[in-house]
């Protein structure tokens, strides 16, 4: 796709575009040389670009003391060229000085103050003078070549200074983030790989507007803006107050300007956008509120009308037209009365089933039957703001229903904390997660230790994947209605689901869908879908798959879309303006898991894993051993249990060999070492062969007490609550893998025995290794090793050390006092 043609326009023409833009938080200001010039500093004044150029020329001339000629031949070099003669020419401290005199000490006239009032998400700025953090809450500099938080552009009002910073480089003898010469601006590009991609990422999705820069010479600019490709969805706005000519409209395109906009002054470029900001604000109206004007359509029966929802798990709510559709086969379940009962007396309800046990099904049924209160969906492919989070926690009469995965841990912690007090604002919570939650059960146990839930109170409602005999009844007749036979009760709904569309040879409209699958990135871009359920424009950029996202959308639409983030998505941080979304996950994980069935397949899906880590660690950088890793962007990507769902049935060697090619990239990350542990416990459960049993629950004790160990130091570093939970279940899992080698010794092998009851006294111990997650976990506790090892050592226990003996009698009391 190429470049936008650059066109001449007057600002009228695109003030209610701009006006709009500055509402959803869509435009964000790259501020040049122009922005300062001439403004008054601390001993002179701030110089534009070409006074800065001639500045160094004399410089030079002065230091060689050439003539004419010279200063002719200079003239014609550009800025970057001369900035690099200039830095090996003239002395520091003389360098130093001009710095400290022209570029301290910036004021600014109250124009330009009122144009840095408005709430900009954030500003990027092109100079190196301090003019903007000095008259402006833009104060927080983040500067090149040095590594960033993501939250500081949430949690303060940033400026983003591409070219350096005269307060670090005045200030520090190391500092390098001066982007001048062309040695610099190469060096950035190499090392500022954060930086870049978030300039990157608001190129190609976010709108741009340029002020007071000439964009000319900037190497860093013209490196993200691709000559042969663009998202061709945004506007950048170049602002002047002159004529254009061809040449320049020309020039202006490569840099990705897409209107170069004409106004009467300079003054009148800042008066006009305050203007604009000032407006925008009036019009201004929570997002969040749309997402409780559903209207509910009820599908016909029929095949084709409803084969889309039940073959490929099509989604039930079309945001676009503001509807959620109800098939010809949808039935209530039994929970669903059981949620509703508690709305008025409970402020919080957990919902917990596997994945396909129809929980979008079950918000749905809540949703239309509850019309007492204002009511709101948010799906697994939403993402609440801080913001709005808190507007939906203070709203009066409301009822909230929320996939797990649109909110943070953090969030959910709040909404138990605070459930009393909604209970008297009839403001309800009801959150849908899923049987394999680790986190969210460790949540819940920890504050049940301190108190926080009452005895009693939040016991997770579960959804059974398999129906009851009256559930299945109702569905069996609507089913046949629409002649898709029936459901088996004895069967899970995947299975049901599976089995009705290969007797029926189901053909239908997304029959011919097919994915692209030509390259490793193809096949990435494919993972991260299937991982994340959505991927947001920033996070596109940082893995380098734009190109590769837009041609899956374009084939397999509508089941893998493009999507608008809403209001309450988005923050300073968090500013993608699009996502890239899958409506039928399982119709996605079973065509990755087919890929899975060729040794081709198998290889670009074992490099794609290794490029995501790869990219995202370029960007965020490697994990740490001894501390918590502040980015940990990949954890979703390294879950066992993430992986397993999509390569449910060729996932056996593929996934061993996925951790394997990870290892040189996380072997220092005790979470990645955890889930490798898993990884090798359930191939343990597929293989046949002794030996090769035996040294894969070897390879996973060793992983797991490796990653327990250095949790432990972590702790003992912190005292952080969280790292607890994260050493409790590494506990588990090496519990498990020695219960399980135990076994394979037939309980004969002493050390074995020991080290399997301490550990598993241990973990059992720790509330953060609850009981329901234990009792349900058939990855690991397959054929419920625990008991079997206590119970089998329990019978042997004439036979066995007196270390054995102590410890299964603690075990035992552990499993009466906490219910296994």
């Amino acid at each position: 796709m190429a470049l936008r043609k650059c066109v001449q326009v007057d600002y009228s023409d695109v003030k209610s575009d701009i006006q709009q833009q500055l509402r959803r938080m869509a435009l964000v200001p790259v501020l040049g040389a122009g922005f300062t010039k001439d403004c008054t500093s601390r001993k002179g004044k701030v110089p534009s670009g070409d006074s800065y150029k001639a500045h160094m020329i004399d410089q030079i001339i002065h230091a060689r003391g050439c003539g004419n000629d010279e200063r002719k031949r200079y003239e014609q070099y550009s800025f970057s060229k001369i900035a690099t003669l200039y830095h090996h020419i003239i002395s520091r401290e003389e360098r130093r000085k001009y710095l400290n005199d022209n570029f301290m000490g910036v004021e600014l006239s109250e124009n330009k103050k009122r144009f840095l009032d408005i709430p900009w998400p954030y500003i990027y700025t092109l100079n190196i003078d301090d003019a903007i953090e000095n008259n402006s809450e833009y104060n927080t500099v983040i500067i090149s070549n040095r590594e960033s938080a993501d939250e500081i552009f949430s949690e303060r009002k940033c400026v983003v200074k591409i070219h350096g910073d005269v307060n670090d480089i005045l200030s520090y003898e190391d500092s390098d983030c001066l982007v001048f010469d062309t040695r610099q601006y190469i060096d950035s590009l190499h090392k500022n790989t954060a930086l870049l991609n978030r300039l990157k990422h608001d190129y190609e999705y976010l709108n741009l507007i340029y002020i007071g820069s000439s964009l000319s010479d900037e190497i860093d600019i013209l490196s993200i803006v691709s000559g042969d490709y663009s998202i061709g969805n945004n506007n950048h706005y170049y602002c002047t107050t002159k004529d254009v000519g061809d040449d320049e409209l020309i020039i202006l395109s490569e840099y990705g300007i897409t209107h170069c906009v004409k106004f009467n002054s300079y003054d009148e470029i800042y008066t006009e956008i305050v203007s604009a900001a000032l407006s925008a604000e009036k019009i201004e109206k929570s997002e969040v509120e749309k997402f409780k004007t559903y209207k509910f359509v009820s599908l016909k029966d029929g095949f084709d009308e409803n084969r889309a929802y039940l073959f490929h798990g099509k989604r039930l709510i079309d945001r676009k037209l503001g509807e959620a559709s109800i098939p010809g086969f949808f039935i209530s379940r039994e929970v669903t009365n059981k949620v509703l009962n508690g709305i008025n007396s409970e402020g919080t309800q957990i919902l917990v089933g596997s994945e396909c046990s129809g929980k979008t099904y079950v918000a749905i049924d809540i949703a239309r039957r509850v019309s007492d209160r204002d009511v709101f969906i948010f799906q697994s492919v939403d993402k609440l703001n801080e913001e709005s989070f808190s507007y939906l926690l203070d709203r009066k009469s409301c009822l909230i229903v929320a996939d797990r995965k649109a909110l943070e841990k953090e969030q959910i912690e709040r909404i138990i904390k605070s459930s009393e007090q909604r209970i008297f604002n009839r403001n309800s919570f009801v959150i849908m997660a899923s049987k394999n939650d680790h986190d969210l059960l460790g949540l819940l146990s920890r504050l049940r230790l301190l108190g926080v839930i009452r005895e009693k109170k939040l016991i997770p409602h579960e959804l059974n994947s398999k129906l009851n005999e009256r559930e299945n009844k109702k569905i069996n007749e609507k089913l046949l209605r629409s002649g898709f036979g029936i459901f088996l009760e004895d069967k899970s709904m995947a299975d049901n689901i599976i089995e009705i569309g290969r007797v029926l040879q189901a053909s239908n409209r997304f029959g011919r869908i097919s994915l692209k699958t030509e390259s490793f990135k193809d096949v990435a871009c494919l993972i991260s879908l299937a991982t994340m359920e959505k991927i947001y424009s920033g996070e596109v950029v940082v893995l380098n798959l734009e190109k590769e996202f837009v041609e899956q959308n374009k084939k397999a639409a509508p089941l893998i879309d493009d999507e608008a983030t809403w209001g309450f998505e988005r923050s300073a941080a968090q500013n993608s303006p699009m996502k890239y979304v899958v409506n039928a996950e399982f119709w996605l994980y079973r065509q990755l898991d087919n890929l899975a069935g060729t040794k081709i397949g198998r290889d670009k899906i074992v490099r794609a894993y290794e490029y995501i880590i790869q990219k995202i660690i370029e960007c965020y950088g490697k994990p740490s051993l001894k501390f918590k890793t502040k980015n940990a962007k990949y954890k979703s990507y390294i879950l066992f249990d993430n992986i397993n769902q999509i390569f449910a049935h060729n996932g056996r060697t593929l996934i061993e060999d996925i951790y394997k090619n990870l290892t040189p990239y996380l072997s220092e990350d005790p979470d990645y070492l955890h889930q490798r542990a898993k990884c090798y416990i359930r191939s343990a459960s597929w293989e046949k062969q002794p030996d090769k049993i035996k040294k894969l629950l070897d390879n996973a004790r060793r992983d797991a007490i490796a990653a327990n160990r250095i949790f432990e130091e972590r702790y003992n570093e912190s005292g952080n609550e969280k790292v607890q939970i994260s050493f409790d279940h590494t506990l588990y899992t090496a519990a498990i893998a020695l219960c399980h080698l135990a076994k394979q010794e037939c309980y004969e092998n002493i050390n074995y025995n020991e080290m399997a009851v301490e550990f598993l006294r241990r973990a059992l111990c720790s509330l953060n290794n609850s009981v329901e997650f234990i009792k349900k976990d058939k990855i690991c506790n397959y054929g419920n090793i625990i008991d079997e090892t206590i119970n089998t050592l329990m019978m042997k226990y004439s036979t066995q050390t007196p270390r054995v003996q102590e410890e299964v009698n603690n075990l035992l009391n552990i499993k009466r006092e906490r219910g296994f």
